[in-house]
């Protein structure tokens, strides 16, 4: 027992790879003092820990007592990343939607990687596992081993979290980060597939595991020295222009790796139902998850492009239409209303003495104002009219299926609705009321096109203020 203790320990290459990483940190430490290491040499010290009392008591019970350690060592990596955050600014353009978005990608890649690193395990034990695919009886080590690869990928989903939240400089982690905590939870499935199946992958997850392992120890370095760099950047890992150039190509390639296994086994091996069923029905779930995931991009994009298309078209302080949409609108249904003979009427409307408001009651609350008179007006017309901030305090509002005489009703509407309300802004008084002055214009064939359309009311509007608080419509005589 004694002598297969030792083979276990001295057999094990993660546990030296470990040992020797820790006498460099050590080394590291002295020599600088830099008290962040202390997060590494733990970190090392737990795993080392881990790996040593798996070899150790892995043969003698049944209770994970390795766990423990490995718990610890991710905690140190946690705490490490939750201490640098201290010392970070916010990222002020987070998206809103990011994080449900990046966890439901991180659960869609966590379950694709699941059933690919089975697919590899059955392609090392393709002829044995078929006689082996039911466990007889469950035990506590079997579940725990089943954790590593949770806890691994739920890394990756929190430091893209931290990335979004925080302005950080670490594109040089990208390649480190995805390929080693991907491979290294391919081999901590490996691993747990062998243990639960007692079967073997020619230490396949061994080797992974000890890759994963070398490429996290060298990203938390690569962390380290980013902390000193002048240039910021935020990290989406699923966006297309990410540093690592695209995530999707990781994904892809074990779509196309699962193909590969799977026509090569069909080509080189006899057809048998009991052998090719584990396969069909990974490559159902992993192709079903891979179209899965896009839309889940396809949808992100989407919704970002339609808001851009929303701010791009809209005032930002109102809420109203940009000068010029409503054009582009405007342009439209002149058309229209000429080609199907409708009226068709605009307004054009400007605040009374407003820059003396500014001054006197200050910016804010004179936009405070405007967002108010933006409200009364949708208020006052039907849905089907446009409404569009003009211009400062002007406002252009739009009446399809409008005549004279309607459209001299509505502005009366609206100009009473603005006299009528009251605009007492916070903590100072508004002395007097705000009025508006609105010039109109009616389309008729004498109106050149949109453009002159409006210049019609904007001349009306300038008769309007002369008096002010007054609408005014448009005449050619």
């Amino acid at each position: 027992m004694l002598s297969l203790l030792k083979s276990n320990v001295l057999l094990d290459g993660v546990l030296h790879i470990c040992v020797f990483i820790l006498i460099f940190l050590i080394w590291r430490y002295k020599k600088t003092k830099d008290k962040e290491l202390l997060y590494f040499i733990a970190a090392d010290s737990f795993y080392i820990l881990g790996e040593f009392s798996y070899d150790i008591f892995g043969t003698l019970t049944d209770i994970p007592i390795d766990f423990i350690f490995f718990f610890l060592f991710f905690f140190c990596i946690f705490l490490f990343f939750k201490h640098r955050t201290k010392s970070l600014l916010k990222n002020p353009i987070a998206s809103e939607n990011s994080d449900i978005k990046t966890w439901v990608l991180i659960v869609i890649d966590y379950i694709i990687i699941a059933v690919f690193s089975f697919m590899v395990y059955f392609y090392f034990d393709r002829i044995s596992i078929t006689s082996s695919l039911t466990v007889s009886s469950i035990k506590l080590s079997m579940i725990t081993n089943f954790l590593y690869p949770v806890i691994d990928f739920f890394f990756v989903g929190y430091y893209i979290t931290i990335n979004k939240i925080y302005i950080i400089s670490d594109k040089k982690i990208y390649i480190p980060l995805i390929f080693g905590i991907s491979f290294w939870t391919i081999g901590d499935f490996l691993f747990a597939y062998e243990d639960t199946f007692k079967l073997k992958t020619n230490d396949l997850g061994s080797y992974l595991q000890i890759f994963g392992i070398a490429l996290l120890i060298l990203l938390l370095f690569f962390i380290k020295k980013s902390k000193m760099d002048s240039y910021y950047t935020t990290i989406d890992l699923y966006k297309d222009n990410s540093k690592l150039g695209n995530y999707n190509l990781l994904i892809n390639s074990l779509v196309a790796l699962y193909i590969f296994i799977y026509i090569f086994i069909f080509i080189v091996f006899d057809i048998s139902e009991t052998l090719m069923r584990p396969l069909n029905i990974g490559g159902i779930i992993i192709l079903s998850l891979a179209v899965l995931r896009q839309n889940v991009i396809n949808y992100d994009l989407h919704y970002k492009l339609n808001r851009m298309s929303r701010d791009a078209n809209t005032d930002p302080l109102t809420g109203l239409y940009s000068r010029k949409y409503a054009f582009t609108l405007i342009q439209s249904l002149y058309k229209s209303s000429l080609y199907f003979n409708m009226k068709m009427s605009v307004l054009m409307l400007d605040i009374d003495y407003f820059k003396n408001y500014n001054d006197t009651y200050g910016h804010v609350n004179g936009d405070h104002v405007l967002q108010d008179i933006a409200w009364l007006i949708n208020r006052s017309i039907d849905t089907s009219n446009i409404v569009c901030r003009y211009g400062g305090e002007e406002f252009l509002i739009v009446l399809p299926g409008v005549d004279k005489i309607n459209g001299i009703k509505i502005a009366e509407k609206i100009r009473t609705n603005i006299e009528e309300h009251d605009f007492n802004q916070g903590e100072q008084s508004v002395t007097g009321k705000i009025t508006v002055s609105i010039g109109g214009a009616t389309a008729d064939s004498k109106i050149q096109d949109e453009i002159n359309f409006v210049e019609k009311a904007d001349a009306a509007l300038y008769m309007a203020k002369k008096e002010r608080n007054k609408s005014v419509w448009f005449s050619h005589a």
